[in-house]
Parts: C-alpha cells; sequence; structure tokens
C-alpha cells in the first residue's frame, strides 16, 4: 500500500484515523437503524477512543475477543436517545 501512496501521491492516513472513522460511520448506523455493528480488531488504545466516542453518542458499547483480535462492538441500549449525527473529528 506504501508503494501506490507514493506513486500516486497519495495522502498519509494513519491506522488510528482509519479505526474512527469506521466508529463514527458505525454509530451513525446503530443510531439510524438500531442494529449491532462490530469494528475491526484494534489496539487497546484505539478501543478506548472508540468506547468514548460511543459514550458521545449515547451509543453502548462493549470490547469482545483475544488479543490480537480484540474489537468493540456497538449496539443501542435501553438507555440511548437517539441524537442527530454531526460527524467524527479525527
Amino acid at each position: 500500500m506504501h508503494a501506490l501512496k507514493d506513486i500516486f501521491a497519495l495522502a498519509s492516513v494513519d491506522d488510528e484515523e482509519i479505526a474512527l472513522r469506521e466508529a463514527g460511520e458505525a454509530i451513525y448506523k446503530v443510531l439510524l437503524e438500531n442494529t449491532t455493528i462490530e469494528l475491526s480488531p484494534q489496539s487497546s488504545y484505539v478501543r478506548r477512543l472508540q468506547h468514548q466516542l460511543a459514550e458521545q453518542h449515547s451509543v453502548q458499547s462493549r470490547s469482545s475477543g483475544l488479543e490480537p483480535n480484540r474489537r468493540v462492538l456497538y449496539y443501542r441500549g435501553p438507555a440511548a436517545v437517539a441524537t442527530s449525527y454531526g460527524g467524527v473529528s479525527a
């Protein structure tokens, strides 16, 4: 992937930013469709950020699985309140 980035002079996007974008899109879908979304495996640091993002948007979250495939699961809980989604700033 780095070779293509260099050839086409693409902007660098780090793994943390990609994971937070995935989380933001999942939160939007959970709020819109009242579904459960399982995110990609992440480091403990990124999972913590994903849990914080869920809390900010009144979405329930929990981690599941074993390292190195531990991941965050988003879902609507009984205390979740429908809120408008304002996007994710990375």
